[in-house]
């Protein structure tokens, strides 16, 4: 006689009939005898398909808010007790209630992931617009540095040109053969005469003898 192999994985349609028949002849017992009938299972995989997704008085639905709530208030105070919990939730299996948390749980984590992601994101593009902002503001160092050099240079800071009095050097009359200027406040030119002349002794007594 051949040994019997058990397979793993889905349920099959006919599988699922020939359960549900054999549960309907001898009631939901004796697994091992089921398991013999149905072939491919084992008395562990037909007893918990039975009562997890075949029974009649499962419900199917999805869960709704209030028994979330009572499952996270019951696994708060019992713990993670599946069978215990879905007792006291009619109609549900401890397999649907276990799924419906582990899902949840995974659904509170990738919000808080989600939370925090954009909260680095909005803190990020707060710090690069602050950067922006700086980039485009005058530094007072800057700025002061502006009005000192402006002032040094003869501009008073709003732009306006001052013009300060300067007076330009006196050129060498000896060397160039005219009279030195100079560059008065305005703008304008004057000349300054040379002293007169001395006249020598041998041309005081050549003018006495003229007049004589």
């Amino acid at each position: 006689m051949a040994p019997v192999v058990h397979k793993r994985g889905p349920w099959g349609p006919q599988e699922d009939q020939t359960l549900l028949g054999c549960v309907a002849c001898g009631g939901p017992q004796n697994w091992v005898r089921i398991s013999a009938i149905v072939g491919t299972r084992t008395p562990k995989q037909c007893r918990e398909r039975y009562h997890q997704n075949l029974k009649p008085a499962l419900n199917h639905a999805p869960i709704t808010a209030e028994e979330g709530a009572l499952i996270e208030k019951l696994v708060g105070q019992i713990g993670k007790r599946w069978a215990e919990i879905a007792r006291r939730l009619p109609g549900r299996s401890d397999n649907a209630v276990k799924n419906w948390y582990n899902g949840g749980v995974n659904r509170r984590k990738r919000m808080v992931v989600r939370r925090e992601t954009a909260g680095r994101s909005a803190a990020h593009d707060s710090a690069h617009r602050r950067q922006q902002l700086s980039l485009h503001r005058t530094p007072p160092e800057s700025l002061q540095s502006h009005q000192q050099l402006s002032t040094f240079s003869g501009q008073s800071p709003e732009g306006a040109q001052m013009i300060s009095p300067t007076r330009s050097d006196i050129s060498m009359a000896d060397s160039v053969g005219e009279a030195p200027s100079l560059v008065s406040d305005n703008g304008s030119q004057r000349t300054v005469t040379s002293p007169p002349s001395i006249p020598t002794r041998s041309a005081t007594r050549t003018l006495r003898h003229t007049i004589h």
